[in-house]
């Protein structure tokens, strides 16, 4: 379903390429175990049709929280936060983006 979705995204048109091109979706489960309420350990996909630095697989360190990743995306947008929920900064491996 979710390459289906991504098809569909890249077939249409929008301004000057495709509605993927103008997307970041962030896609993953929220929690690893749900019997002990652990979020650690996640699969997490991003998807940024507009980066050019596609096709990676970024690994954070141990222990870094997922919100560290949001805080990364909503400054790519242009909120300026320095904490959201537990985070403790960026996650590094995209600060670049």
């Amino acid at each position: 379903m979710l390459a289906h979705y991504l098809t569909r995204l890249q077939e249409t048109p929008d301004g000057d390429g495709s509605l993927l091109d103008h997307v970041v979706l962030l896609y993953g489960g929220g929690i690893s175990n749900s019997n002990l309420h652990i979020h650690t350990d996640l699969p997490i996909m991003v998807v940024d049709g507009g980066s050019k630095r596609g096709g990676r697989h970024l690994k954070s360190p141990a222990g870094t929280p997922l919100t560290n990743l949001h805080v990364t995306l909503l400054q790519k947008f242009g909120i300026e936060v320095e904490k959201l929920g537990d985070s403790t900064g960026r996650f590094d491996e995209i600060s670049g983006v």
